[in-house]
């Protein structure tokens, strides 16, 4: 059945009288400036009418044949409302500045006589003389697009690259948001597994290859010889702790209908199992219902990183806090310029494992080591992510290189060595460092690693700066370090950056003020060029969000319709819209180990989500879960007053968790919702204020296949959430 589409299948021949007509000297001398006609299939009709195939034998009309080699994966035509067309996308001189003229409605071609757009805003063909930038992909404008051409546009045309996709597809598309399995099952479904852009024979190269200058050429004693780490007494190390007379933080925890009331002191931990039992109720017998924590920082938790190639008894996370600052005259803009030299530490908490990979309820979490340091608080703090044997010996054992940013606007990089079976924590003061760099005129603002040897760091001026470890190590202390690559990419500050590892490490993805999410290739001569780099559809707000989701091979962000989208490598310039939450997202991440992606909001939600069903069948509604809520209320005068009150001065907190699987709410629109129209759904979140504590500021998934589900999320409030997410 087809509907009749309403549009004229021709244009007026007059919109306006024409008080000029008849003079021939003053008539367009250029017909084809006149609006395009439009056709039957228009774009106003093509919704409402199914596609046809003509049977040459009797001249009937039958469905077209499903001959994709990806079953499952729909038409381009029919994504159409999911995936974002060429807005904002123009074609380019290289005389033409793209920062300049992005978005001009009138485009004019390289001779300045002939637009590349008409009037109405449409593509005008180009004269086969007329020079213009070209992407290299063909424009099919997502109409009449075979499926399998889809998947040559999203992944290549080459079977490996999509090959890798459909098994990611098969394996992972009929799982929930969160991951259900820790082993694959009869079917090999479910579970998780490394990504299948880096195959065993790759990841052994990057075993035996790629740590040859630290094992074999003398970068350990290097690091180890520059890097001065003195241990202190839990005395001096209060001076580096910002958050030493932070009271106890009460919170609550349990069944909605009757919770649990904590108080938690700073740096000790609950059990998430307590909240749901009473501690009288526990047996040797008994199975814990929650397999997790709940950590007290004392402040604003700023970075989470778990430590990566970790197959022993125990698994790391580092932590950073973000202690509130008077900013006055003295320091100036904190944003853009260095702060001065203040105390901060990093914590490494420590978490047990069992034999089948859970983690241990009966052992509370260790604040391992206290790294402290003179440089400010820490902005982001990234482990080195390649594969790498276990280094250890009877008392120590090695975690890896950690990069970071600090307040001060320096970056380091970091050789990180705690004990092994100590139940005390190590408080260990930094002296100095075998990597630092300070951009000038500037200050770093983040980083991702490349590879084992070179890492990147983005700048506040719009620059990204490429480091190569050995070659530093190489240099004597006292001749500055410079990067072997500098170039601006971006007209404002650079908000996020990470790298496309381990399948596209040369390709780093970043967000800046300028709303403008960019891939960069950095093997290009020129990596600021338009070869090199691709803006994706610009946020009319500042998003600081995006991350590499190596599964689906796209890049994850969220706009400000609170909406994540994937932004497929092949195709930077059109997005998957995969969910929708009801406020601001605050963070991010993805996993190494499976698909599941999990994003924080202002409201105190955590959601997760499995593109890997959208992006097979996008026509399919996108469903998503909330892991658990997190809020918060000030206290009032009368708790501040009592002394003996357990909610304190600090407020109290509340988590609330057992959310199901639910469908996305696709037509939320908040002012409509707002004044009761009929039909409309949602609430007005989006222009709801919420307490500062309330939001969730960090997450982080476990990157160790061994222990993929567990996950860790830190709030406003200074509690951090770490949780086996697997059923037990």
């Amino acid at each position: 059945m087809t509907r009749r589409s309403s549009a004229r299948a021709t244009p007026r021949k007059h919109y306006t009288v024409d008080a000029f007509e008849g003079i021939s000297e003053l008539q367009d001398a250029e017909p084809a400036l006149s609006p395009p006609a439009r056709n039957n299939d228009s774009d106003s009709a093509d919704d409402f009418i199914a596609e046809e195939v003509v049977d040459d034998a009797n001249g009937s009309v039958v469905e077209a044949e499903d001959d994709d080699a990806m079953s499952g994966v729909e038409d381009e035509d029919e994504i159409l409302h999911d995936v974002g067309s060429d807005v904002g996308e123009q074609e380019l001189d290289d005389s033409i500045s793209i920062v300049s003229d992005y978005g001009d409605a009138s485009v004019m071609a390289a001779d300045g006589k002939a637009p590349l757009r008409t009037k109405g805003g449409h593509k005008r063909i180009n004269d086969p003389g007329n020079s213009s930038f070209n992407r290299g992909l063909p424009d099919h404008n997502h109409r009449s697009v075979k499926k399998q051409l889809t998947i040559e546009l999203l992944f290549g045309r080459d079977p490996d690259d999509w090959a890798r996709v459909k098994v990611a597809c098969d394996k992972w598309d009929q799982e929930g948001p969160l991951p259900g399995l820790r082993e694959p099952d009869a079917n090999g479904k479910g579970g998780f597994h490394n990504s299948y852009w880096q195959g065993v024979e790759e990841r052994q190269r990057e075993l035996d290859e790629g740590w040859k200058w630290y094992l074999q050429q003398g970068g350990r004693e290097q690091l180890q010889d520059r890097q001065a780490f003195t241990e202190i007494n839990l005395k001096e190390a209060t001076v580096y702790d910002l958050v030493r007379d932070a009271p106890d933080r009460a919170f609550l925890m349990g069944p909605v209908n009757k919770p649990n009331l904590n108080k938690l002191a700073t740096h000790l931990s609950v059990s998430l199992d307590d909240g749901w039992t009473a501690i009288s109720d526990h047996s040797q017998d008994s199975k814990p219902r929650r397999s997790g924590f709940v950590l007290n920082l004392g402040a604003r938790v700023r970075c989470l990183e778990w430590a990566p190639n970790q197959d022993d008894d125990h698994q790391y996370l580092a932590t950073s806090t973000l202690p509130e600052i008077q900013v006055g005259a003295s320091n100036g803009a904190s944003a853009y310029v260095p702060r001065p030299a203040s105390p901060a530490s990093i914590q490494i908490w420590q978490f047990a494992t069992d034999n089948e990979s859970r983690m241990r309820h009966d052992t509370a979490p260790l604040l391992s080591t206290v790294l402290c340091t003179d440089w400010g608080d820490a902005k982001a703090l990234k482990w080195c992510p390649s594969s790498r044997k276990p280094i250890e010996t009877k008392k120590t054992r090695s975690l890896g290189l950690l990069a970071g940013v600090w307040a001060d606007g320096g970056l380091r990089v970091l050789d990180i060595t705690v004990p092994r079976k100590s139940t005390t924590t190590t408080y260990l003061r930094i002296d100095s460092v075998a990597f630092t760099a300070h951009p000038p005129n500037t200050l770093f603002t983040a980083l991702s690693w490349l590879s084992s040897t070179r890492l990147a760091a983005s700048t506040a001026n719009g620059c990204v700066a490429v480091f190569s470890i050995p070659s530093a190590l190489s240099l004597y202390l006292d001749v500055p370090l410079r990067p072997e690559l500098y170039t601006r990419i971006a007209t404002g500050y650079i908000l996020a950056l990470t790298s496309c590892y381990p399948s596209h490490p040369s390709l780093i993805l970043t967000s800046s003020t300028d709303g403008f999410p960019r891939l960069t290739d950095l093997s290009s001569l020129r990596p600021s060029s338009h070869e090199a780099t691709v803006l994706a559809q610009r946020s009319r707000t500042t998003v600081d969000l995006i991350a590499w989701h190596d599964f689906s091979q796209a890049a994850i962000t969220l706009d400000e319709s609170l909406t994540p989208k994937a932004l497929a490598i092949r195709r930077f310039f059109t997005s998957v819209n995969l969910g929708r939450g009801k406020a601001a997202g605050t963070a991010l991440t993805t996993s190494p180990c499976h698909p599941s992606i999990l994003w924080g909001t202002t409201k105190g939600d955590v959601i997760a989500l499995n593109p890997m069903a959208r992006i097979r069948r996008p026509k399919i509604k996108p469903v998503h879960q909330t892991w658990f809520s997190h809020e918060y209320r000030r206290a009032t005068p009368a708790e501040i007053s009592n002394p003996s009150n357990p909610i304190g001065v600090h407020g109290l907190s509340r988590f609330t968790d057992g959310y199901k699987v639910e469908d996305v709410v696709r037509d939320f629109h908040p002012r409509r919702a707002y004044e009761g129209e009929k039909g409309a759904s949602g609430n007005p979140t989006v222009h709801t204020l919420y307490e500062e504590e309330t939001a969730v500021t960090a997450l982080s998934w476990n990157p160790n296949v061994k222990c993929g589900g567990w996950a860790a999320a830190g709030c406003g409030d200074g509690l951090v959430r770490v949780e086996d997410l697997v059923p037990g």
